[in-house]
């Protein structure tokens, strides 16, 4: 897979589920940063803002997972997690 490191992060946000049975996650806007939350259930989301430096885009939950994105196919992949496909227009 071709992903980008240099890249909007407003071209990321919406709603993602995994093929692999992974949390479903929501990468938004909040009003100040661009955040990522995997839900694990309703009643457990893990949330936290993302960081973009020179090597890519960054998040830390339980650990720092690197988040790259195919634009051509409109995939994001989580370093832990593998590929998640758009689940609807953000």
């Amino acid at each position: 897979m071709k992903t980008s490191r240099k890249y909007p992060v407003r071209n990321i946000c919406g709603s993602w589920k995994s093929n692999l049975h992974s949390p479903p996650v929501e990468i938004y806007h909040d009003s100040k940063h661009y955040c990522l939350a995997l839900i694990y259930h309703p009643d457990m989301v893990v949330t936290n803002r993302i960081r973009q430096t020179d090597k890519g885009l960054f998040v830390d939950l339980f650990g720092e997972i690197q988040i790259g994105y195919d634009e051509e196919r409109d995939i994001l992949y989580l370093s832990t997690e593998g590929e998640y496909i758009r689940t609807e227009e953000w």
